[in-house]
């Protein structure tokens, strides 16, 4: 019988594979759920949202959302990611419909928007539109599971919420980002690991590694790292009017709940969710 690691998830968080090509039938739902999501865009006319979606199968570990972006008025989404080719981290954007496409085929496919009120998302979106802001807040080491406070290593969620720590702290650097984030109460989402094995792998694997985890931290196993759940837990907190509408994709229904209640593991609809069914 074939061997199967039981750490598998730490070696799919870290690794560069080549993308399995779409199939006909993936694209017409990606490109229809796209256009789901493109529609609340356009009926907000907002400057600037924070999208996330389910990049990677983070169920393992008690997570649905591993990777978020800023989502602009020219409908591309902004974000920080790690360019395999040349081993190091960019900022990129992204066509929607291919940031849709980007989810994880293991699980149900999910993405969450959240829409600032009017002055803060001004704020953010002229601070995301300076491109060489952006690129001078990318850190020079990219760590998939980068402790919150790292300040050498970075991961993609970790680039965005110290882009909002410049719009609204003053600051220009990830030092002056970071202190207006612990002053506002920011803490990243708690990743447990349930065997040491995972965490011998984390500090092994390229991408990873344990640099700057307390010692407390890793003796519980556990890791403190920005998710889009820690994000979007600080914009819901620090701006209580903030809106947030999930996507969820079971089979050819769509489940859509507005909300800060998240949708459960399995995406049920609960009194309120919209069900949508996709074109055959």
């Amino acid at each position: 019988m074939p061997f199967s690691f039981p750490f598998s998830f730490p070696f799919t968080w870290a690794s560069c594979p080549n993308p399995p090509v779409a199939e006909a039938a993936d694209w017409d739902v990606h490109l229809q759920l796209a256009a789901l999501i493109q529609a609340e865009w356009r009926a907000r006319a907002a400057p600037v949202a924070l999208i996330s979606r389910s990049g990677l199968n983070l169920q393992p570990i008690g997570h649905h959302y591993s990777h978020a972006g800023f989502l602009t008025s020219a409908g591309t989404v902004r974000q920080l990611y790690f360019d395999c080719e040349t081993a190091r981290p960019r900022v990129f954007d992204e066509g929607l419909a291919s940031f849709v496409g980007g989810v994880s085929r293991e699980g149900l496919p999910r993405f969450s928007v959240v829409w600032w009120p009017p002055d803060p998302a001004g704020d953010v979106a002229r601070t995301v539109a300076d491109e060489g802001l952006g690129a001078a807040m990318v850190a020079p080491a990219y760590q998939a599971q980068a402790h919150v406070w790292s300040p050498h290593t970075q991961n993609c969620n970790q680039w965005l919420v110290e882009m909002l720590g410049v719009a609204f702290g003053g600051g220009a650097d990830r030092a002056a980002a970071q202190a207006w984030l612990r002053a506002q109460g920011y803490s990243g989402s708690v990743v447990q690991m349930p065997w040491v094995g995972w965490l011998m792998a984390a500090a092994l694997l390229p991408h990873m590694g344990l640099r700057h985890h307390p010692d407390s931290d890793l003796q519980a196993l556990r890791f403190e790292v920005s998710l889009p759940a820690a994000v979007e837990r600080f914009v819901e907190r620090r701006w209580p009017q903030a809106e947030r509408v999930e996507w969820c994709l079971r089979g050819r229904e769509v489940v859509v709940r507005r909300g800060w209640q998240p949708l459960d593991r399995h995406c049920a609809p609960a009194d309120g969710d919209e069900r949508l069914s996709l074109a055959p």
